[in-house]
């Protein structure tokens, strides 16, 4: 177990330089997610309204224009050798730009290569699922808990595409009134 520290970082020095304007497919960020999108706030990345800014063979940054800012969520996805590849076009291209939710080792990259400050909010526990198992006394609950939810049928999997999720929420706003 380990924990990633949720910082809130704001440009202090602006640097100003286009960058390219070449684009990943949806299916190649679910790709880049899939292998590097550790951060808890990864999956809300693909949430209706977010914006990219892409680095093709490298990763993307998941962002939000709002209220005259440029706000971006979460760790940059990507390898963490590519991490400040990614991280130095986006600030490129949006000097000014506000960071949430990052973790400790993107927030130091931050600071590190781009004078950015960092507070931090709170921590976050993370578990790696790949080697985490539910032995032992301390995690019985958890054990009968998830005994009682698969005898009852209760299965989890990933959530749906965006094309059945918009078609959901379609017919759900039908139900209601207005």
């Amino acid at each position: 177990m380990s924990a990633t520290i949720e910082l809130t970082l704001r440009d202090v020095a602006g640097i100003a330089a286009p960058a390219t304007d070449e684009r990943l497919t949806r299916r190649e960020r679910l790709g880049y997610l899939r292998r590097f999108g550790s951060h808890s706030m990864s999956s809300a990345l693909m949430a209706s309204g977010m914006r990219y800014f892409d680095v093709p063979g490298a990763g993307f940054v998941g962002f939000m224009a709002a209220w005259g800012q440029t706000i971006a969520l979460a760790d940059p996805v990507a390898a963490p050798a590519s991490r400040s590849t990614v991280l130095d076009a986006f600030l490129e291209r949006h000097p000014q730009a506000t960071f949430v939710q990052v973790s400790a080792p993107v927030a130091e990259l931050l600071r590190e290569r781009h004078g950015l400050y960092a507070t931090q909010l709170g921590v976050e526990t993370v578990l790696d699922v790949e080697s985490w198992n539910p032995r032992g006394r301390k995690k019985q609950a958890l054990r009968t808990a998830l005994n009682q939810a698969e005898a009852q049928g209760i299965t989890v999997s990933e959530g749906l595409a965006e094309e059945e999720r918009a078609q959901l929420s379609h017919e759900w706003l039908a139900t209601r009134p207005g």
